[in-house]
Order: C-alpha cells, then sequence, then structure tokens
C-alpha cells in the first residue's frame, strides 16, 4: 500500500478556507507547540504516568487532526484506547514507538513546509 500521506491537504484547506497564507500560519503556529507537545507524552511514558499520557496523547490527536495529520492522530488514538483497555508498559512501548515515527514524519513535514513558505 502506498505511504499515507502526513498531512491531508483538504482538512487543511477547509480549517484555512482555502487561503493558502492562512494555512502557512495554521502549520507555523502549530509547530511552534509541536515540540512542547511531543515532550508532554514522552515524559509521561518516561514516568509511566498513564492518566498523564492519555490527556497528553488526546491533546496532540485533536492538535494533529485539525492540520490534518491524521496518521499521528490515529496513533495518538491507540495510546487512548490501549490505557481503556489496560493494556501493559510493553503494550505501549510498541505504540510509543509508532508515536515517535508518525512525529518524527509531521516534524520532517513542517521543516520542508517552513523552508519552502519562508517562515
Amino acid at each position: 500500500t502506498p505511504r499515507e500521506a502526513v498531512v491531508d491537504r483538504s482538512v487543511l484547506r477547509e480549517v484555512a478556507g482555502d487561503n493558502e497564507a492562512l494555512e502557512a500560519e495554521i502549520l507555523a503556529q502549530f509547530r511552534g507547540a509541536f515540540a512542547q507537545d511531543m515532550a508532554l507524552v514522552e515524559a509521561a511514558f518516561d514516568a509511566r504516568q498513564l492518566d498523564r499520557l492519555v490527556q497528553a496523547a488526546h491533546r496532540v490527536k485533536g492538535a494533529a487532526r485539525s492540520i490534518g495529520a491524521l496518521a499521528l492522530g490515529e496513533a495518538c488514538q491507540r495510546l487512548e484506547d490501549a490505557r481503556r483497555a489496560a493494556q501493559d508498559w510493553m503494550a505501549l512501548e510498541t505504540l510509543r514507538a509508532e508515536f515517535r515515527r508518525e512525529c518524527g514524519r509531521l516534524g520532517e513535514y513542517l521543516e520542508r513546509h517552513a523552508a519552502h513558505s519562508g517562515a
């Protein structure tokens, strides 16, 4: 299967009202909070605090989906679902790897977009 797009541009276009300048501004704002949000998830993993993990994953999920980063949103949803299923930390670590992979893909996308738009 082809690799899923990092960002579904149709979601971003809809949010921005098909305004490219606003799309760039939305991505720049997202990029500014992205590292901090990722750090919250990682800190919760490191501390093995499930409630903090779910809260942080939920925050990242909403932000990611709002810009069309659907794969990252799904990775966060799986973290939330795993908590509800009371999975152990070994199972959660597998999901952590997926979360990191999708964060990496989105981070690269945001860097390319910033370089392209001059942001």
